[in-house]
């Protein structure tokens, strides 16, 4: 007798933070003064998310890299990607382009400012 795997869901747990937390306690506040539904964390919470577009917005795409980027992370990375390539051999192979951060100026500062004057000449 062949035993066949069951094709089971992968049920993945994800951490809430305080503040989420809270947030849903507040939704569900909103929810039970209704009391027309009955609704699990876990539906509103798949509702949420199923209701969103597949793919990021430009705008959210920036507002994520901008919140969660790390120089120190990123560069410990490629240093393991890098060392990696070499105990391959791939060394011809890796293609490391590394870009600094683009440093925006703040409001308060005018062009004139942000260029530095030529030195004299005499």
């Amino acid at each position: 007798m062949e035993t066949e795997k069951k094709n089971k869901k992968k049920i993945e747990h994800v951490a809430l933070s305080e503040v989420s937390i809270q947030k849903i306690n507040r939704w569900f506040e909103q929810i039970n003064a209704k009391k027309k539904i009955r609704l699990s964390r876990k539906e509103l919470i798949n509702w949420f998310i199923e209701k969103t577009p597949d793919t990021l917005s430009g705008s959210d795409l920036s507002a994520i890299i901008e919140t969660f980027y790390d120089d120190e992370a990123y560069l410990r990375q490629l240093l393991r990607d890098v060392k990696k390539a070499k105990a391959e051999g791939n060394v011809d192979a890796l293609d490391l382009i590394v870009r600094q951060k683009k440093q925006e100026p703040k409001k308060d500062q005018s062009v004139e400012k942000l260029v530095a004057p030529e030195p004299s000449r005499t």
